[in-house]
């Protein structure tokens, strides 16, 4: 019998709720998941930087299309740059409300909402800052993305984003919490 008491693990009851241990667990994975999408994007605008050829200059006279080897290869890397940058809005989003919980839990949500926000942002003008070298290669950017359920005109849709003064607005927002 003793075996048995020694051997068993014990059972600690804690005086800590489920809400609790959720929001100790979920900003850390949260985070790991934004530190994940910075990895990948970065290496998607590394792959884009040495792979120049994929964006000639405008001002050359290769101003064109790219053959279709090529487009495959600006298209997967456009689709992983947008689901990336999807997931970075999720968990974005999913700690806007940060100011209505409780100071812990705030605490530890904003920084990650932040990390999130500079990631997508700063990624997102890098992509386009490389883009705007052939402004053919738009043409190509602004196609439908049925994988993801991204109507045509996307590419579009996130430059003119981007290059706004609301997100700017944005940015000053959080950086002042």
């Amino acid at each position: 019998m003793l075996f048995l008491t020694l051997c068993t693990p014990r059972i600690v009851v804690s005086a800590t709720s489920d809400s609790e241990i959720f929001s100790q667990q979920l900003p850390d994975n949260y985070l790991q998941v934004v530190l994940t999408q910075r990895k990948g994007l970065s290496d998607i605008v590394d792959y884009l930087e040495f792979n120049t050829d994929l964006f000639n200059d405008q001002n050359t006279t290769e101003n064109q299309l790219p053959d279709k080897t090529e487009w495959q290869q600006i298209r997967s890397t456009w689709v992983s740059l947008l689901d990336r940058l999807m997931i970075l809005d999720s968990i974005s989003q999913s700690h806007e409300d940060y100011k209505q919980q409780d100071e812990v839990t705030r605490k530890r949500a904003f920084p990650i909402a932040y990390t999130a926000f500079l990631t997508h942002y700063r990624y997102e003008l890098d992509f386009l800052q490389i883009t705007e070298r052939n402004s053919q290669v738009h043409i190509l950017l602004n196609e439908r993305v049925v994988e993801l359920g991204f109507e045509s005109g996307t590419y579009s849709k996130i430059k003119f984003h981007y290059l706004n003064i609301a997100i700017t607005t944005e940015f000053a927002r959080l950086s002042l919490n």
